[in-house]
């Protein structure tokens, strides 16, 4: 597959319109074009109960080589309370990149499976008897919470710094706030050029904390694993056509099954074939039947 780069599809002209809040520029086919690829950029799609609940949107492609951008406006309404601000959604000649700002997962409880909303309400509960006062907490080392499930003092262990003692819990209760986003990202960049591309990620947090952003291998988790939500980076494969496609996040909340929702957050897709178009052949003209032609012959016998 070629291997362009962005500079090399940039042309002298462009074209700019604002619809609904979002701008649009197309500038015209650069030299390649007759050799041009098909690429594409979204910025959510999401399915629920097996069925497509959320086309992607907003959408940009590139059919002929040209390079389109979108820019501006936001997420659509979707079944996992996702919210972000579209930087940036750009398609050209085997070139795609999105870029998404102030990303939250589930910004409202009112959209958390019921599953989600009561691991909350259990870290709530145990919050509150840190507050009070543990009975008798070790004088190293995380204690464990009385009365809640193992699953919620596991989270907390991979929550807090390793060797994490009640110091550290007692401060992670007091920034916790249940109604808060599950998750928060401050930039979201996904790219592909050619069959190459990646996903960046800047200032990540979980339950209000903190967390280290990794360096975003394929497929990549990227939240601690837990019973709220699983969160995958980079997810990398090719499309029927032949292209190559990056998923910046593949995101479902719970187990997945409670809502069978999942959403894709910005999609950058790279290459796939442009069809030819079809071509009436006109069928050719019939034979024009032969003229009769007046005469004698020789009689004989």
């Amino acid at each position: 597959m070629r291997t362009l780069s962005f500079a090399a599809t940039a042309t002298a002209t462009a074209l700019a319109a604002a619809t609904a809040g979002v701008g649009l520029l197309v500038t015209a086919p650069g030299a390649a074009s007759a050799d041009a690829t098909k690429s594409s950029a979204y910025g959510l799609s999401a399915t629920a109960g097996g069925q497509e609940a959320v086309p992607p949107t907003p959408y940009v492609e590139s059919t002929d080589g040209s390079t389109k951008q979108v820019t501006g406006g936001a997420l659509p309404a979707n079944p996992l309370g996702l919210s972000a601000t579209i930087g940036e959604l750009t398609a050209g000649d085997d070139f795609a990149s999105v870029e998404l700002t102030n990303l939250e997962v589930a910004p409202s409880s009112e959209q958390l499976p019921a599953e989600v909303q009561a691991i909350l309400t259990q870290l709530e509960d145990g919050c509150a008897q840190v507050t009070a006062g543990l009975p008798d907490p070790p004088a190293t080392g995380l204690p464990p919470i009385p009365g809640v499930p193992p699953e919620v003092n596991d989270l907390l262990a991979d929550l807090l710094p390793e060797g994490a003692g009640l110091d550290d819990l007692e401060g992670f209760c007091d920034s916790f706030d249940p109604t808060a986003p599950l998750v928060s990202i401050g930039v979201l960049s996904v790219d592909c050029e050619g069959d190459q591309g990646g996903v960046e990620l800047a200032r990540l947090s979980f339950l209000g904390q903190q967390v280290p952003v990794p360096a975003v291998a394929q497929n990549q988790a990227i939240v601690p694993e837990n019973p709220l939500v699983t969160i995958t980076a980079n997810r990398q494969s090719t499309t029927d056509d032949g292209g190559f496609s990056v998923d910046g996040l593949a995101i479902t909340l719970g187990d997945g099954e409670a809502t069978g929702a999942e959403a894709i957050v910005a999609n950058a897709t790279c290459g796939e074939a442009i069809a030819a178009p079809a071509v009436d052949t006109p069928a050719p003209p019939a034979a024009p039947a032969p003229a009769p032609v007046a005469g004698t012959a020789p009689v004989t016998g």
